[in-house]
């Protein structure tokens, strides 16, 4: 099986948690971490702190989604169009 995808990360969004796992090799194994951020704003800053950290590397720079990476939602006015 080829690797497609070094390091990958899943997020379980509930109403007042997000559940993150990430998943990348090291050392030929398979490494793993689970880690659960509040959505307040803070949660969701820590989320990212946590994103970069685990997905980042000089290797695979990776862009976090707009609403995570700019720290805010998109606006209801552009959300209605």
């Amino acid at each position: 099986m080829d690797v497609i995808y070094p390091r990958c990360a899943g997020l379980d969004v509930h109403a007042e948690t997000i559940v993150a796992c990430a998943l990348w090799e090291e050392e030929g194994k398979i490494q793993k971490e689970i880690q659960t951020f509040s959505t307040f704003s803070k949660g969701l800053g820590d989320l990212l702190e946590w994103l970069e950290k685990t997905m980042g590397s000089p290797m695979s720079p990776w862009n976090p989604p707009a609403c995570i990476g700019n720290r805010s939602l998109p606006s209801s006015r552009a959300m209605s169009t």
